[in-house]
């Protein structure tokens, strides 16, 4: 659906460097974007909350910035308090190519102080960080939504359906009971190796006895299963059972034809590729280059500006 998710590189105290990439999720409840007149996501903002003394680890000695957190921070007391940055994400309006600083990249961003309402770090970045991408959206909406949404109203019913199963199941173990008026005066006890006296009386006959008998579960779970197909087509696990019915006598050619369609069915998800694994393998790569992982460029590739192709 609509997700924030973070990449960013995994730093090691004991080595005192970065060794590998680490992803994060982020709540939906802590972001919020602005879009371009195009509607792509332009800039992010991302509410952090952590401890003083997380923040100084994070932010060193330019948690100075925040006096509030600062002091804080070299509390004793005060350390474990909590305390909320926003951290903002956007494309550079003004790069200097011929800076190496932040002023030089193409992405900029900023640690926000909100309770000494101070910019706190400024840094840059060579790609988005920070990727916020939507499954579907509307032209009237901003934030998108998931698949989910579309089919909160068969939830309900399928929610309705298993109460109602487990409701009948529970009533089928342990039945609504009938006793008879002249029973007012004694104790039912309704459990196992419980003994009621006075549920039978002197001619063997039950003076207690089940009030009715469950109805037919059949319809119920015929509902319950076609609900169940709506939630495997909405999130497209119904495409993953294609392969079952599979026979040795498929050809490859009509392998590759439903594989072909699986990749129609597949559309609607192209727009996760535009928002969030494009963006996200920039992010990738850059890191990548920054721990080192890829040889030399060739000059061929530096004469041509370094472009690449996934």
């Amino acid at each position: 659906g609509n997700q924030g998710m973070t990449v960013d590189l995994r730093w090691v105290p004991a080595l005192n460097r970065p060794v590998c990439l680490k992803y994060r999720s982020e709540h939906n409840g802590m972001l919020w974007i602005d879009e371009d007149w195009q509607g792509n996501v332009v800039r992010v903002h991302r509410e952090v909350s952590m401890t003083a003394e997380q923040w100084k680890g994070k932010l060193g000695d330019k948690l100075q910035k925040a006096p509030l957190v600062w002091e804080a921070a070299n509390n004793a007391t005060k350390k474990g308090n909590t305390f909320s940055f926003i951290h903002r994400l956007e494309p550079n309006a003004s790069i200097d190519a011929e800076r190496l600083d932040w002023r030089g990249k193409p992405f900029v961003g900023c640690y926000v102080s909100v309770s000494d309402k101070t910019v706190v770090d400024i840094g840059g970045y060579g790609s988005m960080r920070l990727t916020y991408s939507r499954l579907n959206k509307s032209p009237t909406e901003k934030y998108g939504r998931g698949r989910g949404v579309d089919i909160l109203p068969a939830l309900k019913e399928l929610q309705a359906i298993n109460v109602d199963l487990m409701v009948g199941a529970e009533m089928a173990l342990m039945p609504p009971l009938a006793a008879h008026e002249d029973m007012l005066d004694q104790q039912l006890i309704y459990g196992a190796r419980q003994i009621s006296y006075g549920a039978i009386n002197a001619r063997g006959d039950p003076m207690v006895q089940r009030l009715f008998d469950v109805g037919d579960a059949t319809p119920a779970l015929t509902i319950q299963e076609r609900l169940y197909a709506v939630l495997d087509k909405a999130f497209f696990r119904d495409l993953l059972l294609r392969n079952q019915d599979m026979k040795s006598h498929v050809t490859n050619d009509q392998l590759y034809e439903r594989l072909q369609e699986k990749a129609v069915l597949l559309q609607p998800l192209a727009r996760q590729m535009d928002e969030w694994f494009s963006p996200m393998n920039d992010a990738e790569l850059e890191m990548m280059a920054l721990l080192g992982d890829f040889d030399d460029m060739p000059g061929e590739v530096r004469e041509a500006g370094g472009e690449k192709a996934i």
